[in-house]
């Protein structure tokens, strides 16, 4: 997309990193950690699910939706400089 000059972003639910002190301080684990240890494993099922986090996730895609529909011009200035 970028290759054609459409603007596109996207969120990490944080599976390509292990926890910090402040996620450990925030939901708990240990530092070190992966965020989401049951990621693509058979562990992986909806009884795994933090309704919270999905919750947090789902309004953050929803609010860059929002944002990409009513205009794309700052991010396309971004990518010229």
């Amino acid at each position: 997309m970028a290759d054609r000059d459409i603007p596109f972003g996207g969120l990490s639910a944080g599976n390509d990193r292990s926890k910090a002190q402040a996620d450990v301080d925030i939901f708990g684990g240990k530092v070190g950690q992966p965020i989401d240890p049951c990621y693509q494993k058979s562990c992986d099922t909806l009884d795994n699910v933090n309704g919270d986090i999905l919750v947090r996730q789902a309004r953050a895609y929803a609010a860059i939706t929002e944002r990409f529909a009513k205009s794309v011009q700052d991010i396309r200035a971004k990518q010229q400089n």
